[in-house]
Formats: structure tokens, sequence, C-alpha cells
């Protein structure tokens, strides 16, 4: 079975030979290592060509820089592996990592492995579950796609995206795609173990705040459009919840100089895409505080929110 393993590269040359030593040295072998350069103007190219002179099974992409997701789409159309897996380039892979998912496949058939993370901050390490669960289909479960949709804590079966691309030039590229991978499969299992080093850097896409935060919803309407119909749809309010009433808030409290400013904004978007949002009374699985939050947010409370989170 072969697997391969796509990363995107940009201006990353601090942190890129860290990525790749944790992708040559993997257990499995069988492996093909598409690295995708996106128009760097650093050294990450001079990197590249170093590490395959090295290992032949590292294959050198160059592109006109366009993002993220166009470097994902680039290197998939050169991927030869049976699965996939998606790398960000400042990331790591535990040296098991591809053993243990292929181990998975085999055991179960499924066309997803997904597995869990570590977030690693400058003086500690937080595990993050990528779902607790052993094997579940879209047709039995269709909540399934409601699980984490990072697309770099999986594997995938390639196929799975034959006609699927992550969307260019937009944030929450993952939310957009994920869950209608998800939807395609026979079956997603799961490895309980932390395979993924996620770099937590001040200064990535995920810890900054401007108006592209709002591209959350562009996302969620992605997913809510291609399950328009189907039993999953009453499930999608879910989404704007957690993503777009809570996380979206909550990179706002920790990130934005305008608290206020982002909060009214958001609820604006929140008004056009979810208008039902604000009927809500009932928030389940939620601590007391932040339902406290949603409330006054639905009632845009704004100046008392912020100082909520000063606490």
């Amino acid at each position: 079975m072969k697997v391969s393993i796509i990363v995107p590269i940009y201006n990353v040359e601090q942190y890129l030979a860290k990525c790749i030593e944790s992708l040559i040295h993997q257990t499995y072998r069988n492996i093909e290592i598409l690295l995708v350069n996106d128009g760097s103007k650093d050294k990450s190219e001079d990197i590249m060509k170093e590490f395959a002179q090295k290992d032949e099974r590292i294959v050198c992409l160059n592109k006109v820089n366009g993002g993220l997701s166009d470097a994902r789409n680039y290197g998939m159309r050169f991927a030869t592996g049976q699965y996939c897996l998606f790398i960000d380039s400042d990331d790591w892979l535990a040296l098991d990592a591809v053993e243990c998912c292929v181990q998975r496949a085999k055991e179960t058939n499924a066309e997803v492995i997904c597995f869990d993370m570590i977030y690693v901050y400058s003086d500690r390490e937080v595990f993050a579950s990528g779902g607790d669960f052993d094997v579940l289909s879209y047709r039995q479960n269709p909540e399934v796609v409601l699980i984490n949709n990072s697309a770099c804590n999986k594997m995938f079966k390639t196929e799975l995206f034959q006609d699927i691309e992550f969307p260019k030039g937009m944030w929450y590229e993952d939310l957009a795609t994920i869950p209608i991978v998800l939807s395609r499969a026979e079956s997603v299992a799961k490895v309980n173990k932390g395979l993924y080093y996620y770099l937590q850097r001040e200064s990535s896409i995920a810890h900054t705040i401007n108006m592209k935060v709002f591209d959350i919803y562009k996302a969620i309407s992605m997913v809510e459009n291609a399950f328009k119909g189907t039993q999953l749809e009453s499930q999608i309010e879910k989404l704007y919840i957690e993503h777009g009433l809570h996380l979206t808030t909550i990179r706002i409290k920790n990130d934005a100089d305008d608290v206020v400013k982002y909060l009214k904004l958001n609820n604006q978007h929140l008004d056009q895409y979810f208008p039902a949002w604000r009927k809500i009374r009932r928030f389940e699985g939620y601590s007391f505080k932040t339902k406290l939050i949603f409330t006054l947010l639905q009632r845009d409370l704004f100046t008392i929110v912020k100082m909520l989170y000063r606490r």
C-alpha cells in the first residue's frame, strides 16, 4: 500500500528540515513525499532540493504562489499512492504515524483513518483528540462528517478527492472540504494516538485576526449546500454554533485589538447566514460561562462580553 504525503511549502526555512526529517524516517517505507514549493522567497527550495538528493522518494514541485489550498490541490495532481496525507510544513509526524494508519486501514478496510494531535507550544505540549470512536460510516452515522475537520490528522483514500479540491484563497479550507470528503467514505476508523505535532506559532494564520476570519461562514455555507436535502441538513446549525458563535468569538477575544468591533461584525455574519441563532435558548455541551456569553451576544451586549473575556 503506497501512501502519498503532500507538503505545501511557503517561506518556512526555519521549520522545514524538521518536517521533512519526520517523513523520511517514517517506519513505514512505501511512501512518496510531494514537496510543493508555493513560490517561497526564502531558502525553502534549497532545503527541498538538498533532501531530494538524499531520498529518491521525495518529489520537488514548484509553482507560483497561490496559497495553502492551491498548493495542496497541485500536489494531489501528482499523487500516485492509494492513500494520502496532508502535512503543513512547520509541523511534523510521529515516526510511526504512517505505519499506524496503514495497519488500521488493513484491519478495518476504512477509507479514512483519523488520529489524535499534539499541540506544541513554546513551553508545553497539549493533547488534542481527533474524536472518540472506533469505526463509523456516513450511511449509518451521518454525524461522522461533523468530527474534527482538520485535513492533517487523517489519512485518506486518494480517490475520495477525485473531483473535490480545497477552495483557493479562503481561510478554513478544511471545514469547507473535509466534511464532504468524509461523507464519501464507506467507513472512517480511528487510531487512538497522537501522531501529528501541530506547532503553535503566533504569526501563523491560526493565530491572526482580520476580515478573513469571516471566511468561516463561506466554509459552513459550502457544507450546508452540499448536504441540503439530506439527513444531515438539520445538523448544520451545530457548525454555525461551534465554529461561528463559539470558536470565532474566542479567536476574536484572543487576537483582536478591537474586540467589540469584530464581535459586532461576527453577529452580522451570523444574522446573514444563520438568522435562527438568536432564537436558540439551550446550548447543550457548553460551560455556564460560555452559555452566558452566547446569551449576551444574542442581545448585542458586546461590552459586557469583552469584560467577561478579561476574567
